[in-house]
């Protein structure tokens, strides 16, 4: 029914290995199966290194993406706030008018006000002198010019 050289062959073989392996003592079972488990560890230990370089290099360009990304996002935000910078007024009197309460009851504008503080910064020719002394004339040959008061 198998035939000369069929699966009894393979049977045969099997039965040999399985009485060789009976025939063994402990001792050569033990170091096979460390033997054994010392090649699986291995192996295993060159799989975790292949995923850890994979994991390594997908981080990589993970990170390389973000990067990118980010200096997309930093372009398109300095774009932006460029055309806002276009967009705003150079100078306050190019303000629009903003109407704030005035005491007397009436309005004023922003763009007002900031004149007026402006023109009040300036110094006046006509406005008075700041030192007292100045004023009433001592100290100096000219309110300008005051000479120095020695402290004792």
């Amino acid at each position: 029914m198998w035939g000369d050289n069929g699966p009894q062959t393979e049977a045969k073989k099997w039965l040999k290995h399985k009485a060789a392996i009976g025939k063994r003592s402990t001792t050569e079972k033990s170091e096979a199966a460390s033997a054994a488990w010392d090649e699986a560890s291995a192996a295993l230990l060159v799989v975790f290194q292949g995923y850890a370089a994979i994991g390594t290099s997908l981080l990589c360009h993970e990170f390389e993406l973000l990067k990118s990304a980010q200096a997309e996002a930093y372009e398109a935000m300095s774009a932006e706030v460029a055309a806002l910078e276009l967009r705003r007024p150079k100078y306050q009197d190019e303000r629009p008018d903003v109407e704030l309460p005035e005491v007397g009851g009436g309005t004023v504008g922003l763009a007002s006000l900031a004149r007026a503080s402006s023109a009040a910064s300036e110094p006046d020719e006509a406005a008075p002198p700041l030192s007292p002394r100045a004023a009433e004339g001592e100290g100096g040959d000219s309110p300008s010019n005051p000479t120095p008061v020695e402290l004792s």
